[in-house]
């Protein structure tokens, strides 16, 4: 899963399967496939806050969760997350908050899972 200057979502996909449904709605992979979406493996900070690894971005597994998505589809989780009509910091654990809070700070994290951000 690692190129030079790409992404290694090794670990956060490895996560999202296990998961194996929407962290948010808790649709498994059979409900979503049937309803026309799927799972994806969602950034809960941009992935610009990636960290960087011999020119490889490397997706830390508690910045992500598992979401229902596409985004673009106005019906997913993610879609939603992305427009800040989710509030996700109830679903997440204190893990995934805390890695949130190192990678934007807290006043930024706090705005981003708590919905009060704009598009």
């Amino acid at each position: 899963m690692k190129r030079k200057g790409g992404r290694d979502w090794g670990a956060a996909v490895a996560k999202v399967e296990q998961e194996s449904r929407c962290r948010f709605c808790n649709r498994d992979t059979r409900g979503l496939s049937q309803e026309g979406l799927r799972l994806e493996t969602m950034h809960l900070v941009p992935r610009q806050f990636d960290d960087i690894e011999d020119g490889v971005a490397i997706v830390d597994p508690d910045a992500v969760v598992a979401a229902c998505g596409p985004a673009t589809d106005s019906r997913s989780c993610h879609g939603r997350f992305d427009r800040g009509e989710i509030e996700a910091l109830p679903a997440l654990s204190y893990a995934e908050q805390a890695a949130v809070v190192r990678k934007v700070g807290v006043l930024s994290a706090y705005t981003r899972l708590t919905s009060r951000f704009g598009p």
